[in-house]
């Protein structure tokens, strides 16, 4: 029997308290503006590389597919050419 690979799939997660003399709350604001934020970039910095990943695999695709179409035309055409007695 093969090894099966096994992923372990890790979450970090940070715990930060704040304390605040004034209470203004301005600081806790901000912070909590930044930090979302920061997640909102995260976030889309990876739908980005996700959608770039997947769009190179279209262009990959099209590519294949039309050098696949291009043999199979060929194929076409000189078979087209043999059945009407035209020599290459």
């Amino acid at each position: 029997m093969g090894v099966k690979p096994v992923t372990i799939l890790q979450q970090t997660r940070l715990a930060v308290t704040i304390l605040i003399e004034d209470d203004s709350g301005g600081l806790e604001l901000t912070i909590q503006l930044m930090t979302k934020l920061f997640v909102w970039l995260w976030r889309l910095v990876r739908t980005m590389a996700k959608v770039q990943r997947e769009f190179r695999l279209l262009i990959s695709d099209i590519a294949e597919a039309a050098v696949f179409t291009y043999k199979v035309m060929t194929i076409w055409l000189v078979a087209l050419a043999y059945g009407l007695g035209i020599k290459l």
